[in-house]
């Protein structure tokens, strides 16, 4: 009789109850019309009554005036998405816009919301024979004899396309009376995929004794259940990721496969594609607002399926029903992991329970699996670990050196690339093999300073450097990283009027201009966020290095990504040690990670790789487990260190962020809610940090604090509610709150 209705009303949303006057079968999910103040609204059903809230019986309770979409989103997705909300304490309300497409609800039209297109079906009207009377030509014969072997009808555009008959031909036998037409609705994808009717390509592919190890684990898994894939780069990890899914597909689920990043999407198409066909799409924020919505609208209306959906982290909301499948590619990425704005989820974690809630399997898949995945599985009955533990092919792993710079400095070689990694770069040339160069920034230099007294040249609206960007003719101009500020070099320091500025530090753009002096006639090319902006940049640029236009790719750690390139044999890194001397819990683990990665680019074809990183200190223990490949010691030494401090993953954490353009009210502020909570705290065995500063002050012109709150592992950080929270803050000040937080 009754029903609650989420609308968009306000920054947060709100619910509404409304009556259902003409008794319309509404589900939880629909999406509905209704009127406020004197408005039409699109609202989603969440909850039904049976009698009307007591805070509303006096009240005039305005009738929902029809149904605008019916949905069958599984009930499991909504309770998976209530129990997640509670998780990243957010209200439901901004978890489910969250996980709903942008302008999905509200006052609107949505463009080609309507996913059907006419499909014209022919078949066979008779089944006696063809009288004498008629005459017909030999095509025509051949049409009717093909007809009659086939089961079912078949679309009009398969016959004219994949069996070779006219457009004539098929008329010529209507008018006859001999066969007819028929108009069905069908979906742009199509609900007959062409997989279920032919053997995968990708089954020819002999398999290695771990890939098949690994195919016998996934398969006896209970629903509900997954395995971690620990596999060593080019060990074969997605080739098990593609008959896994294909196994999914036969039995009708859907599958879900999530990449940390766009630029690692394009090679997953095409390989899933070759097996798959056009029922592989993608989900990702640069895909237009149209073909995400019929995406999702393929998803809920189970339409078309099964379909494999490979995305980045926000395709883990896509309402898949059934889904059979998740894969997280690179799970130990940190890309999965949404800082800005709220909800601050991590899709792992959202993946891991949404397989348990959906009675789906899952498969994390990674060559430096994350210290959490890792000790689940240790722990955790849900999580069973899975090894494969050589090179397709039975390829040795690269051999990785360790370049000390300061014996490079000591001998009077200033450059940035030192001279072994140069040597090795000519050599690659004259074999026809291929190199890539990781440099942890972009732009051209990493900051400005006056030579005459040390000032350093920072961003006015926030407290970081700016960074120098150099275009092609040598026009230099400087560029914040942080608030996307941009401003030209001024000829003079501004605190004591000198005119000697230098550049420090190192960026990609930098690198190619050295190597182009070093290396004369070698083709390079530059990979990093400036030279991908364009749709399908990832996509053209490897597609470029792949074909052998270039000797050298030089970009940021978006190279260290699952990028299969088998030419390569030659991976460096140069200015390691930013990448080391992070003051960050995680940054021993993540720079591991990020090095034995880009180790594993090198030598995947038929020719052994070699590996240099470049470094101030070579004594680093990082160093030690990267040359002799002891990722496992790693592992199990971190997590005595962070079981014995009482550190994540053992103990929980969670960040409250303020922000504000005043420092002393966010600061005041930041105090004001620390002493609301902070009884709370003690009495749930919390522990409450600060306020305190932000590690960067002020970005964009706002100030920033923080409050560090840490407790029981799994327990529900000691917050009180969105609402109470809110009214503690002033109107100029923003609340932020990132529970398990990547960077602290």
């Amino acid at each position: 009789m009754y029903l609650d209705i989420w609308i968009e009303a306000g920054p947060r949303g709100h619910v509404f109850t409304y009556k259902n006057t003409q008794a319309i079968a509404i589900n939880i999910g629909d999406l509905v019309k209704v009127y406020l103040r004197h408005c039409t609204h699109i609202g989603i059903v969440i909850r039904g009554r049976n009698r009307i809230p007591s805070e509303l019986q006096n009240s005039n309770v305005k009738p929902v005036e029809e149904i605008f979409e019916p949905t069958t989103i599984d009930p499991n997705w909504y309770t998976w998405l209530h129990n997640s909300a509670n998780r990243y304490h957010i209200s439901f309300f901004r978890m489910l816009k969250t996980a709903l497409p942008s302008q999905w609800l509200g006052n609107h039209k949505r463009s080609n919301k309507n996913p059907y297109y006419k499909q014209v079906k022919i078949g066979l009207m008779i089944e006696s024979p063809i009288k004498r009377n008629n005459i017909l030509t030999n095509s025509q014969l051949e049409l009717i004899h093909w007809l009659r072997k086939q089961p079912n009808q078949h679309s009009m555009q398969s016959v004219l396309q994949e069996k070779k008959f006219s457009n004539s031909t098929i008329n010529s036998l209507k008018k006859k009376n001999i066969i007819h037409s028929q108009i069905e609705l069908t979906t742009k994808i199509s609900p007959k995929p062409k997989y279920l009717n032919t053997k995968f390509n990708v089954f020819n592919i002999p398999l290695s004794s771990d890939q098949q190890a690994a195919l016998r684990v996934f398969e006896i898994l209970n629903r509900g259940h997954g395995i971690l894939l620990w596999g060593v780069t080019g060990s074969g990890k997605t080739e098990v990721y593609i008959q896994a899914a294909a196994k999914q597909l036969e039995e009708g689920y859907n599958v879900l496969i999530l990449t940390p990043e766009i630029s690692l999407i394009p090679q997953l198409i095409d390989r899933c594609r070759k097996c798959f066909g056009k029922q592989v799409v993608e989900y990702h924020s640069i895909c237009g607002k149209d073909d995400r919505a019929r995406i999702w609208e393929a998803s809920y209306n189970g339409i078309g399926r099964p379909i494999v959906v490979i995305g980045t982290r926000s395709a883990i909301f896509l309402p898949l029903n059934p889904l059979g499948l998740i894969i997280l590619d690179e799970e130990h990425d940190n890309c999965y992991k949404q800082e800005n704005p709220i909800p601050c989820y991590h899709a792992r974690d959202l993946a891991l329970r949404r397989s348990q809630q959906c009675n789906s399997k899952i498969i994390l898949g990674s060559a430096t699996p994350s210290l959490e995945a890792w000790r689940a599985c240790q722990n955790n009955d849900s999580l069973t670990l899975v090894r494969l533990r050589q090179r397709i092919g039975c390829q040795v792993p690269p051999q990785i050196n360790i370049v000390d710079m300061r014996l490079e400095l000591k001998e009077g070689h200033r450059n940035s690339i030192s001279r072994s990694l140069l040597y090795q770069l000519k050599i690659i040339k004259e074999l026809g093999e291929q190199a890539i160069i990781l440099v942890p920034r972009r732009g051209y230099s990493s900051f400005l300073s006056c030579r005459s007294c040390g000032t350093v040249v920072e961003c006015p609206k926030c407290d970081v450097p700016l960074r120098v960007h150099q275009n092609k003719k040598q026009y230099s101009w400087l560029h914040c990283h942080w608030c996307d500020y941009k401003e030209t070099i001024k000829q003079k320091c501004h605190d004591c009027g000198a005119n000697a500025f230098k550049a420090f530090g190192i960026g990609t753009q930098q690198v190619i201009e050295q190597l182009e002096q070093a290396l004369e006639g070698f083709r390079i090319i530059r990979f990093d966020r400036d030279s991908t902006r364009e749709k399908d940049g990832h996509r053209q640029i490897l597609a470029q290095f792949a074909s052998g236009k270039a000797d050298i790719l030089v970009g940021t750690q978006m190279l260290s990504k699952g990028i299969d390139l088998p030419r390569v044999t030659l991976a460096a890194v140069l200015a390691a040690d930013g990448l080391l001397h992070r003051p960050d819990l995680r940054s021993s683990e993540q720079s591991l990670q990020l090095l034995l990665q880009l180790a594993g680019r090198a030598g995947r074809g038929d020719r052994s790789g070699k590996v240099f990183i470049q470094t101030y200190y070579p004594q680093h223990p990082i160093m030690r487990y990267l040359v002799n490949g002891q990722y496992e010691d790693f592992l199990i030494k971190e997590l005595t260190i962070r079981k014995t401090a009482s550190l994540a993953p053992y103990r929980r954490t969670c960040i409250v962020h303020v922000s504000g353009t005043s420092d002393t009210i966010t600061a005041s502020t930041a105090n004001i809610i620390a002493e609301s909570i902070r009884l709370e705290c003690k009495q749930s065995d919390w522990s409450l940090v600060g306020p305190f500063p932000a590690p960067v002050r002020r970005v964009a012109n706002r100030s920033r604090w923080q409050i560090l709150l840490h407790g029981k592992e799994d327990s529900i950080p000691p917050l009180t509610t969105d609402a109470e929270l809110n009214q503690l803050i002033p109107k100029d000040v923003h609340l932020k709150i990132d529970p398990d937080p990547i960077n602290f």
